[in-house]
């Protein structure tokens, strides 16, 4: 059962700072359930979703068997112990991506709420909302960057 209390008091400490879980398939928008997603977009989806509920690069759902809080290094710019924030607001490599959102850059806090926030409904004409997309291109990215570089020798995680 759900304690409200629990909840608000473990949030000051919360590493994650937007835990937004899905406990049943009724908590998502049922235009969501019922699209016709083709692969591609439905990985997109399952990328966003993985990120937004655990705060982690999902890098299982892109063939790794980690899944780490922390890289030790980020595979485009080298700053040690990368995360997903850094990853999605910080890197000077999804910068012009990012810029594209016009999302708040005043904390984290506003980012992460911006990029995960609300329920976000695929479109007959235009697709995912961009937000999707950005994530999903950013992990796909981090992920194959950071395979290049194990295939060079160096190790990412």
């Amino acid at each position: 059962m759900y304690d409200d209390e629990a909840y608000l008091s473990k949030l000051e400490t919360a590493s994650w700072i937007y835990i937004c879980f899905q406990p049943a398939p009724s908590c998502l928008s049922l235009y969501t359930l019922w699209f016709p997603w083709d692969k591609k977009t439905n990985y997109q989806y399952t990328l966003w979703a993985l990120a937004k509920a655990t705060g982690r690069l999902p890098l299982p759902a892109v063939g790794f068997d980690t899944f780490p809080r922390f890289l030790d290094a980020c595979p485009f710019c080298s700053k040690l112990q990368a995360n997903l924030e850094h990853i999605l607001m910080r890197c000077v490599h999804s910068s012009r991506e990012r810029s594209s959102l016009r999302a708040p850059r005043e904390s984290w806090h506003s980012f992460a709420v911006f990029i995960f926030g609300g329920s976000f409904m695929p479109d007959d004409e235009y697709g995912l909302d961009p937000r999707i997309i950005f994530v999903a291109d950013c992990t796909l990215q981090t992920a194959a960057k950071i395979e290049l570089s194990r295939i060079e020798g160096e190790d990412a995680i």
